[in-house]
């Protein structure tokens, strides 16, 4: 079997984010030093963005690789795939102000045996859990053997997949 998806392979995705705070707030203090005005709410949205796209994406991430390396909580499923789907769900909304709105959600995911695995595209914590089939190294197949390592996240309130490993596809003879 090979790795399809495997979050201790995923590097750190609050880097980016984190040198992005420290640079609004450099600026925002070398603008005070120079004797300028700077309104609370900068110093509120720096620390918002700094919370959600740093803070709570690296505690998930670190959280999940101990998991990974522990092993404490998972589950391990073995079987072959059943179903696989990729829906796309586009619908009015009505919430907004603006008269021809659309929110559009996409789901996907993939049953082995009577164990399923779904997410909503974009809404995971962090990069370590997989939410997005695109990212796989091979495409699931039905009828395709699998190894899932998963756990049920209270923080997430959903399933989340950690390790998928794969059988290569076997080429059909011509």
């Amino acid at each position: 079997m090979i790795d399809a998806f495997d979050a201790q392979a995923v590097p750190l995705a609050g880097f980016w984010p984190a040198m992005a705070t420290l640079a609004a707030l450099a600026a925002v203090g070398l603008w005070r030093w120079s004797g300028r005005k700077a309104g609370w709410f900068v110093f509120v949205f720096i620390g918002v963005f700094g919370v959600f796209g740093v803070a709570v994406p690296s505690w998930d991430q670190i959280r999940l690789r101990h998991m990974l390396s522990s092993g404490e909580g998972l589950t391990v499923t073995r079987g072959t795939i059943t179903q696989t789907w990729h829906i796309v769900d586009r619908r009015r909304d009505y919430a907004s102000s603006l008269k021809n709105a659309y929110k559009t959600v996409v789901s996907e995911g993939f049953d082995v045996g009577a164990e399923r695995f779904s997410w909503v595209v974009g809404q995971c914590l962090s990069p370590s859990a997989l939410c997005d089939l695109a990212v796989l190294k091979t495409p699931l197949v039905q009828g395709q053997r699998v190894e899932v390592t998963w756990f049920d996240d209270a923080a997430q309130q959903d399933r989340r997949v950690l390790r998928l490993r794969v059988e290569p596809l076997q080429p059909r003879p011509r």
